[in-house]
This record gives C-alpha cells, structure tokens and sequence, in this order.
C-alpha cells in the first residue's frame, strides 16, 4: 500500500512539474487549468524560507490527486528557518469566499485547529496551507570575537562536553589564548555540568573562558608529564593532583621563569630520592627559579625529599627552589606533612648544606643570590617543613 502511494505521490509531483515547466515554456501553450490542473494549492511557509527565494510556493493538481508534502521531492524541499527551527506540522488556513486567508487581530492568518494530513489528503478544492513552526532545543555556544555558534538537537538528546574548542593563536602561529572551560553564565562564575539533556524548545547558552598565552592547564596526574616544556610559560593548576598517581611523579626542573598557578590546588605524595654530587649540586622542584618566576596558591602535602651527599662542597636544598637568581614571587604556600631528610656519607666530611636556615622560607628555598628580592608568603594553615639529618 505504502509503494502504491509513493508512485502516486511521485506521479503527481512529476506532472506538477511537468505543468509549471510546460506553463513557462510558451505562452501559445495552454494553461494548467486547460490542461486539467484545476485545484490550487498554496504553500505558505510563514518565515520559513522554502527554497531560499521565495516564503510561499503555488501548485495546481488534477482533481483528487495524492498532495505533495514538502520534502516529498528534491524540487520540493523542507522550509528552514535556521538550526533553531523545525516545521511541526501544516493546517489549512480559513479563507474567505474570494480566497483570502482570514486574520486576526494580531495579524496572523487563521487555521483550521486539525493538524492536515498528507498521508490521505487528495486535491480536492483549492486551498493554502500554513507551516507551523517548532522550537529545536538548542545550545548556543559564545567566544568573544566570533558569531554564536548554534547547534540544534532533539528533545531528550544528550550532549556530551565539546572536544572542538582549540587554542587561539596570532598571524604567526602562535597562541594568543588557551581555551580553558565552558561556563552557563556569562560571567564566567558557574562551569556547565556535562552532560547536558536537553528539554523541549529550551535553549542553553554557553560562553567560554580563554587565559592568555600558550598555558599548561593540569587536571590529571598524567598532564604533569608536559611540565618540562612550560618552564617559561605558565601552568595553570586546575585540580587536586595525587602525584603518585604519574608515572614519573612530579617532574623536577632544572629552572624555572614561568608563572605556576596553583589556585589553591594540592600536589600531594612527592617523594624525591636525591644524590648530591660534582654534577649535582642541589634540590628544589623548579630548579633555579629566574627573574620573574611567580609560584602562587600552591599546597604541598605529603612531600618528602631524601638527599644522600656523596662529597665536600656547598649544596642549596629546598623543596621548591635550588636557588632564587633574579626578583621572584612564592606566595600562598602551604605545606602539610613535608621534610627533607639529609645523609652525609663519609666521603662527604666537610659538605655544607643551605636551606635558608632561620628565614620565612626556610626548606623551601636553597639560597638567594645577592641583591635579588624573594616575595615570600605562606597561609596561617601551613605547617614548617621538616629538615633534619638521617637519624
């Protein structure tokens, strides 16, 4: 049954076509009414935009004939009034005794209250039909500097966190801002909470949050691994990180002029097996930390370092800094649970170690180099780090 209708629907969409070809061909030609095309149907698409030229389309048909519904034909297409925009379903306007659709007050055109269905509708008397238009559920995606990226879906539709967002770099290749997060506000105060469900007609705004620069953003034990590449950039430390969890732990630095921004994160579970010797001459997990460098915002907890001194020299041990080279700015620290236990093997008699000894910083920075200014704070919940030779 449902082949049969095709073929009809088919067959009259064909001699539709045929008709309005024939029509504009030759004006000696006869009419579609001459031709027995005597019912008129106009399609009204109400905003929608049909075919992309015009907001309604005409076709006559035989006498009960199968009616074509949009989308029936590549001739015929679905209207579109964007992504947002689906048509819901078609209804017969009201007209007058001349054919003149009834309005009212407000100025739309009046319909009949039963949805029009095609599946058995026939062409039976001229008529114009209306589309009805339904709200897709939407979300509308907002970076500054671009137009809104709008992307439709169903009601019910799950929507899973967007993996297409990448950094923005300038006309030479460079990046200019790293994406970091999606936001439901536009104040940026409040993190979407994936995934999203969409519900009918609702449209969910999301705007995005960009930091400047080429930034390292740390959420998981394994983003530790690129530290080593960022030493001069910034590193953005976006969540509690047990760094036992890392292969590798928590990559010790040979320098460090970058930015490191904890945000009040934790780096927990460091634990550090150092052997001081002629080529190497100290401790801290950023290395030498150069003019500029700026440590904020930062626990350590649970971090211990174990230094085995193999010979006489002068050592600079901290759990953050070997040595401050140039101004610098360590603030916002806290430390739990953290020591540096030293062995001075026999071979090393003589061997001095500098931990910054009776200052604000002790344990933490080795030494400071003459003239070079060290902002130094830690949190009233910080603890001292215990450093104390190997009992």
């Amino acid at each position: 049954m449902m082949k049969k209708r095709l073929a009809a629907i088919v067959t009259a969409v064909m001699a539709v076509i045929l008709a309005a070809v024939f029509l504009g061909s030759c004006s000696e030609q006869p009419t579609p009414e001459e031709r027995g095309y005597t019912v008129k149907v106009t399609y009204d698409f109400n905003d929608g935009d049909g075919d992309g030229e015009s907001t309604k389309r005409v076709f006559y048909y035989k006498p009960d004939t199968p009616m074509m519904k949009p989308g029936d034909s590549a001739e015929f297409t679905i209207p579109s009034r964007g992504a947002a925009y689906t048509v819901a379903c078609w209804r017969r306007a009201l007209l007058d005794d001349t054919g003149t659709p009834l309005r009212s007050e407000s100025g739309e055109i009046l319909t009949e209250d039963e949805v029009f269905d095609f599946a058995t509708a026939r062409a039976t008397e001229s008529m114009m039909l209306i589309a009805e238009w339904k709200r897709n559920p939407t979300v509308t995606i907002h970076v500054d500097g671009r137009e809104p990226d709008v992307r439709a879906y169903t009601e019910g539709e799950t929507v899973n966190r967007f993996s297409y967002m990448k950094n923005r770099r300038d006309d030479n290749g460079n990046v200019e801002y790293t994406f970091y997060d999606y936001y439901i506000d536009s104040g940026l105060t409040e993190k979407v909470s994936w995934p999203l469900v969409m519900g009918d007609g609702e449209n969910i705004d999301i705007y995005t949050k960009w930091l400047p620069g080429d930034v390292l953003i740390i959420r998981e034990a394994s983003d530790l691994s690129k530290i080593s590449d960022y030493q001069n950039k910034t590193i953005y430390l976006d969540a509690d990180i047990d760094c036992s969890e890392n292969k590798t732990g928590f990559p010790t630095l040979r320098q460090f002029s970058g930015k490191f921004m904890g945000n009040g994160h934790t780096l927990k579970n460091i634990t550090k097996d150092v052997t001081l010797s002629r080529t190497v001459t100290g401790f801290g997990l950023f290395g030498e930390v150069k003019q500029g460098a700026e440590i904020t915002d930062l626990t350590l907890e649970n971090m211990t370092v174990s230094v085995r001194v193999t010979l006489p020299a002068t050592y600079d041990v901290g759990l953050l800094a070997t040595r401050v080279t140039g101004d610098a700015k360590i603030t916002g620290l806290t430390f739990t649970g953290c020591s540096v236990t030293y062995e001075m093997l026999s071979s090393a008699e003589g061997a001095y170690l500098r931990y910054s000894k009776d200052t604000e910083y002790e344990g933490a920075v080795g030494s400071i180099d003459d003239g070079k200014t060290l902002e130094f704070t830690v949190t009233p919940e910080s603890g001292k780090i215990d450093f104390s030779a190997l009992a």
